[in-house]
Formats: structure tokens, sequence, C-alpha cells
């Protein structure tokens, strides 16, 4: 009976040290890093500053219809940084004796066509890959991304734990904020603040920029035609009245009693009218039929341009 007893406590006993040996060793093999290769060309967004004690780091945009070559990611611990996550923390009731954090002020710069940096102002969603910070990498499965709002209140980051190159990192999202932090709580894990929804919904911006592409090129064509019409005739108008030999008749009128070839009827009249007194009902017959005979000359002369021009 003693035997099967002392069988019994055996067992149990090593059923329960078989228990503590799975429940501590487990969670190591849940949080352990997944492998990651981080490649220039999907990760090719700068990241010019890293905060002291973070060895790497690298960023790609949500929106990949932007041109990376012309962002860089600055990443930079600061005083600013610290006070306003360390309020963040406290306003969300954790004991700030009870974690170490590694605050940064994260900013996304784009250049001009003069090729200098400017932060951007509208936020941009990123991703972003960070070695755990020196202090924390004992301890990296427990480092918690956080951030702050403008109102001041914590904001739990979903972060990942990964491997990049044989080094233990944090993969995380950027955009919806300008303050975050590494943070390794002692006891436990972050309960406080809340979870931000994604930033990664704002991508689709940049498709409505592409539509507007069918610009209104055909307006210029009615403008061309009409001009060159309305100039050919003003040209002809101008022509005709150089070709009328008005003064051709008066010549011949001047010397028809010395020319050969007129009649001796109208040699004879001109002196009688110098004579004889005129009245108002005396008219020159003569002068009136080289009048006519003029002005049909002129009108024939007129009709024979106007048919060389047809």
């Amino acid at each position: 009976m003693k035997k099967k007893k002392n069988i019994k406590v055996a067992a149990v006993t090593i059923f329960f040290v078989f228990a503590l040996v799975v429940v501590s060793v487990l969670p190591s093999f849940v949080a352990a890093a997944t492998k990651l290769t981080v490649s220039e060309k999907e990760y090719n967004v700068s990241v010019t500053m890293l905060p002291d004690g973070v060895s790497k780091g690298y960023a790609k945009l949500h929106d990949a219809s932007l041109d990376a070559k012309n962002y860089e990611l600055a990443l930079f611990d600061g005083a600013e940084a610290l006070a306003a996550m360390e309020a963040a923390l406290k306003s969300a009731g954790e004991e700030l004796s009870d974690l170490e954090l590694l605050a940064m002020e994260v900013i996304l710069y784009e250049s001009d066509e003069e090729g200098d940096f400017y932060p951007v102002d509208e936020r941009k969603g990123a991703t972003v890959v960070c070695s755990v910070p020196s202090g924390m990498r004992a301890n990296a499965d427990k480092v918690q991304m956080v951030a702050a709002d403008a109102k001041g209140k914590l904001q739990r980051i979903d972060t990942q734990l990964v491997e990049v190159n044989g080094e233990e990192s944090v993969k995380f999202d950027v955009g919806a904020f300008d303050v975050y932090a590494f943070v390794y709580k002692k006891t436990g894990s972050l309960t406080g603040g809340t979870v931000p929804t994604p930033t990664k919904a704002a991508v689709p911006t940049k498709k409505p920029e592409n539509t507007p592409t069918p610009t209104v090129s055909p307006t210029k064509k009615p403008d061309n035609t009409p001009t060159a019409q309305p100039a050919k005739p003003t040209k002809s108008p101008e022509k005709k009245p150089t070709s009328t030999p008005t003064p051709a008749p008066t010549k011949a009128l001047a010397g028809t009693g010395g020319q050969s070839g007129q009649t001796s009827a109208s040699v004879t009249k001109q002196p009688d009218r110098d004579r004889t007194p005129q009245t108002g009902d005396d008219f020159d017959r003569a002068g009136y039929i080289a009048l006519f005979v003029a002005g049909a000359t002129v009108f024939a002369g007129i009709l024979i341009q106007i048919g060389r021009k047809k």
C-alpha cells in the first residue's frame, strides 16, 4: 500500500514539475521574435535620426504612389517629447517608477524643388522598424510602443517583435501622432490608454489627383480659325479707288479745237458760248457727252480690273 501511495505522490510531483517548466518556457516561445527580411526596395524611406540606444531604423510609406526619395523620417529624443510622454502616462494611471521609457518625436520631412527638406503638414502614415533600445534588450518581448495625442492622452500602439539581421527589433506604425515612446513595464503590461484606429485607412488620397488629366486643350482651336478670314476682304476695297483715271477726259476736252478727229461743230460752239451771255437754262451738250464717255471708260476700266482679279 505504501509503495502505491509513493508512486502516486511521485507521479503528481512529476506532473507539477513538468507543468511549471511548460508554463515558464511557453511564453518565451510565444513571444519569440519572428524573422523579418528588410529590403531597401520595400523600406525605401531614409531614417535620418534615431534616439540614443537605437542602432538601426527602417521605414516605408503606406501610400506607395509617393516617391520615397523625396521623404525622410526623423526619430529623435528630446526634453519636450519626454515631458509630454510622462504626462500622458501619469494621466493614464501608470507609475513612472515602474517604467523604463525612451520618448521620441517623430517627424516626416519632404523635399522641395531645390532639394531642401521641410516638415510635412499633412499627416502621412508609415511603417517603422527599429532595433530595441539597448537598455531594454533583456526584456525585448515586453517592450511596448505608446504615443501621446494632442490632448495629452495615452495611446497604445500595436507593436510586433521581429528579428532583423539577427537583431531584435519592434515594428509599428506612425503618422497619427507626433510623440512616441518605447516603454517597458517591470510589473505586468500597460493597461492604461486607448488603442487608436490604424493609420493605413488614409492611404488612397492620391488617386483623385490623377483623375482630372483631361485638360481642356481644344479651346485653342476656335481662337485661331476665325482670325484669318476677315483679313482678306479688307485689302480688295483699298485697291479699287486707285484705278479711277478721272483726269483723262478733262485733257481731251481742253484740246478739242486743235486735234484732228474732232468735228467742226464741236470747234465752232466753244467761241460762240464765250461771246454770248449765258443763262441758267443753257447747257453744253458736248460737255455732258464727254463726261458720259469718260464715265463709261472709267466704269469699263473698273469692270476689266475686277474681271482680271477673278
